[in-house]
This record gives structure tokens, C-alpha cells and sequence, in this order.
């Protein structure tokens, strides 16, 4: 009797796991909330970008710096969390253009891989990008954004000048554990067969993270209930990263608390990486 407990449980715990990394794999089949992609909006440029990949362009006139921002797990370029157009016409009058594209699992064109493919993605952003501005790139994301902006610096020192990631996980398997767990009310713990389970899925690798040569700025708030302090802690010091803790933040909020105090952190943050001559100012 307690060996068919047991192997019951281990039925159940792996049904579950299984469910949770086709979720994280899809994640329009369980979230609802994600924005719609209406039509190019005024003084935007709709681009292709290559690789299956589309975006909006925002041009800053006397250009100084290209940022490419790039959304979470459950975003596209309308990311609902974070004001993308708002952010993006706030940097347009500091002389920075913006690209808002959609990584190219959303809509359920193709899995979510963890960080793996989602990378490639914003590399492929990021030389689509060279193309069409020679001033310094800054890869700037969110959530599970940021886990992707920084695996994509690590991969390429040279073309990326600096990296903004705000309320990143350090670990995209923590992630996928970490919101199922916040969803179905149920302890991370049970749920430590869903990435290894997502990677089976996806063939892709579970994605690491190392130090970045990249300078890199890490946004943490203290009310996240998906990364903890503690949480953004490691990322920054796994990654060499600085870490700015936003007080009174929920996850991805950071913006919306207090727009000025937070575009005033992350310039000044591209600002002093310049002054060490890595981000030229025109």
C-alpha cells in the first residue's frame, strides 16, 4: 500500500511538473492578459528585423544611444506590465531611439525555451539595430527579458555597450518554478522537474549565466513576489552585476512607481559607463 502512495505521488508530482513546463513553454495558454498588437503607432517605422522577428522603431533625432527593449515571459512589444511606448518616447526626448520587438515564441509561434533561443532573438535585434544606428547599444529588459538581454551580452561583448535588466531571474529554471509555484499557490520545491522537463521539450540547453564583461545594471523591487532581494543578490553577484533596489517595486514596476526617479537611475547608470569610454557620447 504505501509503495502505490508513493509511486501515486511521483505520478502526480510529475503530471504536474509536465504541465507546468508546457505552460512556461506556451505561455498564451494560460495567460490572457497580454496585450494586443494594434497597428504601427504614429512616428514609429514597422520593421522586420529579420529571423521571423518584427518590431517598432523609434528614431531620436541627434541620436546619441540605440536601446533595445525587450519584454517578459507573458509580454510582446505592447508589454502590459511595463509602458513600453511610454518609456520609449520618454528615452526619444533624451536622444535615445528605441526598438520594441516581440521574441519570437509569442503567440505560440514557437516554444519558450528559457533564455536559449530568446537570446538569439535579441542578438538578431541587436544587429538588425547596427544596421541602422552606429551609436553605442544598450540592451534594456524585463523579467524574463532581462534573463535574456544578459545571457545575449555574455555572448557578444562587442556590439552590446551595456546591459539595463529589471526584476530578472537569475536562473530561467527558478523562473518557470517560481511563477508556477506564485500561480497554483503550491511550495517551488514540488516543481523542480519543470525545467529540466522544458529543456527535454524545447532541446534546448538550460540556459547559465557567468560574469558579463558587459556592464550591467540590475533593478530589483522590494514588493517583487516573483524575484526576491535576495534572489536579484545572486544574479548580481553571479554576473558582476550593480544592483539598484527600488523600494515599495512590485515585479516589472519600478517605471510605473516613479517614472523620473527611474529613468534618472538607469541614464545615469549608461552615463557613467560612458565616462569609462565604453558608450562614446556624440
Amino acid at each position: 500500500m504505501l509503495l502505490v502512495l508513493v509511486l501515486t505521488v511521483a505520478m502526480l508530482l510529475l503530471v504536474l511538473n509536465g504541465a507546468v513546463a508546457l505552460v512556461s513553454a506556451y505561455p498564451h495558454l494560460l495567460v490572457r492578459r497580454a496585450a494586443r498588437i494594434d497597428d504601427c503607432p504614429d512616428l514609429y517605422e514597422d520593421v522586420d528585423i529579420g529571423g521571423g522577428l518584427h518590431g517598432w522603431w523609434l528614431a531620436a533625432p541627434h541620436e546619441r544611444l540605440a536601446v533595445i527593449l525587450v519584454h517578459g515571459w507573458a509580454g510582446n512589444r505592447m508589454e502590459r506590465w511595463v509602458p513600453f511606448q511610454a518609456l520609449a518616447e520618454r528615452l526619444q526626448e533624451a536622444g535615445v531611439s528605441a526598438l520594441l520587438f516581440d521574441l519570437g515564441y509569442v503567440g505560440g509561434r514557437r516554444m519558450y525555451s528559457g533564455g536559449a533561443r530568446e537570446s538569439a532573438d535579441v542578438l538578431q535585434a541587436v544587429r538588425w539595430v547596427r544596421g541602422r544606428s552606429d551609436q553605442p547599444i544598450v540592451l534594456w529588459g524585463f523579467s524574463a527579458g532581462g534573463h535574456a538581454a544578459i545571457l545575449a551580452a555574455q555572448r557578444e561583448t562587442e556590439l552590446v555597450s551595456a546591459v539595463i535588466a529589471d526584476s530578472a531571474f537569475p536562473h530561467s529554471g527558478r523562473m518557470v518554478a517560481s511563477r508556477a509555484s506564485h500561480t497554483l499557490r503550491i511550495p517551488a520545491v514540488l516543481l523542480g522537474l519543470a525545467p529540466q522537463i522544458l529543456s527535454l521539450m524545447t532541446g534546448a540547453p538550460v540556459a547559465r549565466l557567468h560574469p558579463s564583461r558587459v556592464p550591467t545594471l540590475l533593478v530589483q523591487g522590494t514588493r517583487d513576489q516573483e524575484v526576491s532581494l535576495g534572489a536579484a543578490q545572486l544574479l548580481s553577484e553571479r554576473t558582476d552585476a550593480q544592483l539598484h533596489v527600488v523600494r515599495g517595486a512590485e515585479h516589472e514596476g519600478a517605471f510605473r512607481l516613479n517614472p523620473d526617479a527611474y529613468l534618472e537611475t538607469c541614464m545615469a547608470f549608461v552615463d557613467n559607463v560612458g565616462k569609462a569610454s565604453r558608450l562614446p557620447r556624440s
